[in-house]
């Protein structure tokens, strides 16, 4: 009889294990530069700061740190956002390193990209490929 739920519990293990991202909505409520924010889940819960999965941007003391900071609070803060953390997950500052989806379906990173105020960042591209202005997950 134990046979049966050791099987169980293995192919619910391998189940998990190969789901790509863990996703829950959440609403982004800071912006502290152009690729770490900090979101709210929508069912409540501590507030979370996410660097921006796959890219990186200028600081904001930086040349163009300012208007990627600006760029990232017109087009996302306050929305409320597929968050969709990466199997990376955490980045050596503790940050949860996530893909953002934004309301339109838009990805906040490809958005950075194509304003030109953010580049590919292979380090934090684990999981993801580049393809031209996008990250193909």
């Amino acid at each position: 009889m134990k046979k049966p739920i050791h099987f169980f519990i293995l192919c619910s293990f391998i189940l998990v294990l190969s789901i790509p991202a863990l996703a829950w909505e959440a609403r982004v409520v800071h912006v502290a530069d152009g690729d770490t924010i900090t979101v709210e889940p929508a069912k409540g819960g501590d507030r979370i700061k996410i660097r921006l999965h796959g890219i990186d941007a200028p600081e904001t003391r930086q040349p163009y740190g300012q208007a990627a900071k600006g760029f990232v609070n017109d087009v996302a803060l306050y929305q409320i956002a597929d968050v969709r953390v990466t199997p990376q997950s955490k980045d050596r500052y503790g940050r949860v390193i996530a893909v953002i989806a934004l309301p339109d379906g838009t990805i906040l990173q490809e958005l950075l990209l194509e304003a030109g105020l953010a580049w590919v960042y292979p380090q934090y591209c684990k999981g993801s490929r580049p393809s031209g202005n996008h990250l193909i997950g």
